[in-house]
This record gives C-alpha cells, sequence and structure tokens, in this order.
C-alpha cells in the first residue's frame, strides 16, 4: 500500500464502494494484513477510518483484527469503521 513512511500523515481515510468475500485462491494478503503494515510505517498517524458501502463478513472481521491489533499495542490511533452488509433500510 506505501512505499515509504509518511511522517507527517496524522489522519487516513479508505472508503471502498463494495468488497466481495475474498477467495483463498486468489494470493491476496489480508486486508487486515495490508492496514496493519500501513499503520506501523505511519508512526504519527492518530485517526484511521474505512468505510464500505457494500461490505462483507469478511471485511467485518478484517476490520476487528486491526481494532484488535492496535489495543493490544497500546496505540494513540483512533478507528472508525462502517461497513454495511446486507439490505440497508
Amino acid at each position: 500500500m506505501i512505499d515509504a513512511p509518511r511522517q507527517s500523515l496524522t489522519k487516513a481515510a479508505f472508503y471502498f464502494n463494495k468488497h466481495d468475500e475474498i477467495d483463498a485462491e486468489d494470493n491476496e494478503p489480508p486486508l487486515s494484513s495490508v492496514f496493519t503494515n500501513f499503520i506501523e510505517v505511519s508512526s504519527n498517524l492518530k485517526r484511521l477510518e474505512l468505510y464500505c458501502r457494500q461490505g462483507s463478513e469478511s471485511l467485518q472481521k478484517e476490520a476487528e483484527i486491526i481494532e484488535t491489533f492496535v489495543k493490544a499495542n497500546n496505540w494513540d490511533i483512533e478507528t472508525w469503521f462502517e461497513i454495511k452488509t446486507g439490505k440497508q433500510r
């Protein structure tokens, strides 16, 4: 996702229109792995947002992994995740 650390980056927001279930045969790294690597190289990051209009249960689980990772490392990063799944009224 990011080749070089961004020392002045304090907020990152990612917005997706749609996220489908990931097929294990795609060899794609889990989103939680990509985000945790991103957090580790962004030393001044204070807020992380993730919004998905049409998400999946796997994306919700990935968001939970990211939140657990941030809390486990006791980092002062505010997280906001909104992932809509199924039919919304």
